[in-house]
């Protein structure tokens, strides 16, 4: 993890990327200080496999009752995250490997980075490292001694992936405003001629896909990108849901799951296994563009920069649907 020492970030998209690459190598413990966990939705499965991997994971955060940090914080539960809730936090920001030389803190500059308001491209901060900045790693940590002492014998949360119906699916994008009375169907698609809503892909999403399909699908032995469930331990479980395509005349645009076509379409997996929406009376909510005409970023981009001529009124809340 040393070539992530000292680095710097600004903008969400940065944080998010430098939060992939340390936490995909982490092997021991996360200590997480922050009001929020906005970041939960876009890197959870780097979350997942950590904790698969056995990284014992602990949150430091301040009572909430908003429905969707709610239930970030349960999925967090779930995957065997300790949770403790305070009245005020020292500060605002993740540390790595407690009891190891190669011990890491990503903290942001600014005070408010912790507000659920914060416009995300203006927050800062950086990577220290034990080898570096040592003293100031150290003072990280005792901040969160009083936390640090209440922890007991963690047992390991048993998390597995089974498939999911094609009912299941379908029956969660009934509730997508758009696709009331849309019709589905899984399909195994050729990726070539098809278009993208998105024109920007995200590195660190593209990294996420690459650690999915190596640590997930390919020994899992499941198809790309099939239903898939991970499922805890008591039973209940989050949806893994395959690309969403709608179809418009003879073309098919990609509505949910850009990056993993485009990831595909850069490593020539042709053949993939989606979902295909058909009779979407709603206009799509932005122009789409070739696949090929897409680009890479690490800058944090906002929605209608993402997607040209972006209508919000039309966007599919997909994601959001499925996790009711």
């Amino acid at each position: 993890m040393n070539n992530v020492a000292g680095k710097t970030y600004k903008g969400f998209d940065q944080k998010l990327s430098l939060l992939v690459q340390i936490l995909s190598k982490c092997r021991c413990s996360l200590w997480i200080c922050d009001q929020n966990t906005y970041w939960l939705y876009y890197i959870f499965p780097t979350f997942w496999a950590s904790a698969i991997r056995g990284v014992q994971i602990f949150l430091v955060t301040v009572h909430s009752i908003e429905p969707k940090e709610k239930y970030r914080r349960w999925l967090l539960k779930q995957i065997g995250v300790e949770i403790y809730v305070t009245s005020s936090l020292p500060f605002n920001g993740f540390l790595f490997e407690q009891d190891k030389d190669t011990r890491l803190a990503l903290v942001s500059d600014k005070e408010e980075a912790v507000n659920f308001y914060l416009n995300y491209t203006e927050e800062t901060g950086r990577v220290y490292s034990a080898s570096s900045d040592a003293q100031v790693i150290q003072n990280f940590w005792n901040y969160l001694e009083p936390w640090q002492k209440q922890v007991s014998s963690i047992e390991l949360k048993q998390l597995f992936f089974q498939t999911c119906s094609e009912t299941e699916i379908f029956d969660k994008l009934r509730c997508v405003e758009q696709y009331k009375y849309a019709k589905f169907s899984l399909q195994i698609i050729d990726i070539n001629n098809i278009l993208l809503l998105q024109r920007y892909i995200k590195e660190y999403k593209l990294n996420q896909v690459n650690q999915m399909i190596t640590n997930l699908y390919t020994p899992g032995g499941f198809e790309l990108f099939e239903p898939l469930k991970l499922t805890f331990d008591d039973g209940t479980y989050s949806i893994i849901t395959p690309p969403v395509l709608e179809t418009k005349g003879e073309k098919l645009i990609v509505i949910e799951g850009n990056t993993r076509i485009f990831y595909c379409w850069q490593n020539g997996l042709s053949h993939i296994k989606v979902v295909v929406v058909d009779n979407v009376e709603e206009s799509l909510p932005g122009e789409p563009v070739s696949i090929k005409n897409a680009n890479l970023t690490s800058v944090t981009l906002p929605l209608d920069s993402l997607i040209h001529k972006l209508d919000r009124q039309k966007f599919r809340r997909i994601e959001e649907k499925i996790h009711l």
